[in-house]
């Protein structure tokens, strides 16, 4: 990974609008992977995150998702089979929080595999 990456455009379906959004090389990586492991995809992430991220532009707004969660990930390695961003947003989450506790999964509630 090279700090100094240069920004990337990507069209993304959000709300099933073509939007363009900037970020950086790993920041979309981050984000499939991240779409991968929950088992959805791309545009469904980004949506979830425009739904909740108030006056936070949305590519800041999946930059600060992506990094709660791999933060959160870290933080929970000895268990973090089958947690989902739904879980990892309510750790973080107070009252602050414009993302918003179920950000991913529209809101049903989950618990661990």
């Amino acid at each position: 990974m090279r700090l100094g990456q240069a920004s990337e455009i990507h069209n993304v379906n959000v709300a099933g609008k073509r939007t363009s959004l900037r970020l950086r090389g790993i920041e979309w990586e981050s984000l499939r992977l991240i779409a991968q492991r929950e088992g959805c995809d791309l545009s469904h992430v980004a949506t979830e995150i425009d739904k909740r991220r108030g006056d936070t532009s949305l590519a800041g707004a999946l930059r600060l998702f992506a990094i709660a969660y791999f933060r959160e990930l870290l933080r929970l390695k000895e268990d973090v089979a089958g947690f989902s961003p739904v879980q990892i947003l309510q750790a973080l989450a107070g009252p602050q929080d414009n993302i918003g506790a179920d950000a991913v999964h529209g809101g049903r509630d989950l618990a661990p595999a």
